[in-house]
């Protein structure tokens, strides 16, 4: 009887440890076809390929160009260029008001500076909304967004003086509304050359 027992003792480990063994495989098989793991692949260990992106979004790379000038929009800042609007409190249209740039949904206009002017640190910044309070963004072609900002409407007008520091010889200053979400909306895009 004892050694029935014993045997039977014996085939019981066996079959859990053989089971045990039977469920790690499938486990791992499962964890391979659901491409968690890689463990091995015509019996040759699988090195994984490199990360691999779902964007449309050309990268930084494909346009290497060895620090030489950018499109306005890189955010590399390689000479740190610095600027800001320097907003007056009492806004004044002693500006030119005969050629506007709007935005597409009328929500803001700018009067100075003009798309494509040539401009100098203190140009005059002036323009009118119907909200009550709007965003700039200062880009140039060398170092990207070198300022950032929001400027509040008096009897719905704005003005103030683009100060910046740069090397570029152009870019591009952006007034635009944004939502609770972050979302900008209501952009005008102005392109500038600077002296």
């Amino acid at each position: 009887m004892k050694s029935i027992n014993r045997y039977l003792r014996k085939k019981l480990v066996v079959t859990v440890v053989c089971g045990m063994a039977v469920l790690f495989a499938f486990a791992i098989y499962i964890l391979e076809k659901k491409h968690v793991i890689n463990i091995s692949k015509d019996g040759k260990p699988v090195v994984a390929d490199g990360a691999k992106t779902t964007s449309t979004t050309p990268t930084a790379q494909s346009d290497f160009n060895s620090g030489e000038q950018r499109e306005p929009g890189n955010s590399i800042k390689e000479s740190q260029g610095t600027g800001g609007i320097f907003q007056t409190t009492n806004p004044t249209m002693a500006v030119d008001t005969t050629n506007p740039t709007e935005s597409k949904t009328g929500e803001i206009t700018i009067y100075s500076p003009q798309k494509n002017t040539e401009v100098k640190s203190g140009v005059m910044v002036a323009g009118a909304s119907t909200l009550a309070k709007i965003s700039y963004r200062l880009i140039d072609s060398v170092s990207g967004m070198i300022a950032q900002g929001e400027l509040t409407m008096t009897n719905g007008k704005f003005s103030g003086n683009l100060n910046f520091i740069t090397t570029a010889k152009e870019g591009r200053l952006d007034i635009y509304a944004t939502r609770a979400d972050g979302a900008e909306y209501s952009t005008v895009e102005l392109p500038l050359r600077f002296k």
